[in-house]
C-alpha cells in the first residue's frame, strides 16, 4: 500500500452508508425488544 492511492470512499458514501445501517439496525433491535417484550407478556399482540 502506498500513500498515493485513493480514498476507497469519500466522506459522503461512508456517511449514507452510515446512516442506512443504523436504520437497519434500529429497526432490528426494535423488533427484538418487541419481541422480548411479547415473551416477557409486557406486550399485547
Amino acid at each position: 500500500m502506498t500513500n498515493h492511492e485513493e480514498p476507497k470512499y469519500s466522506s459522503e458514501y461512508d456517511e449514507k452508508k452510515f446512516i442506512e445501517n443504523c436504520d437497519k439496525y434500529k429497526d432490528i433491535v426494535l423488533e427484538n425488544i418487541i419481541k422480548k417484550a411479547k415473551e416477557m407478556g409486557l406486550l399485547k399482540d
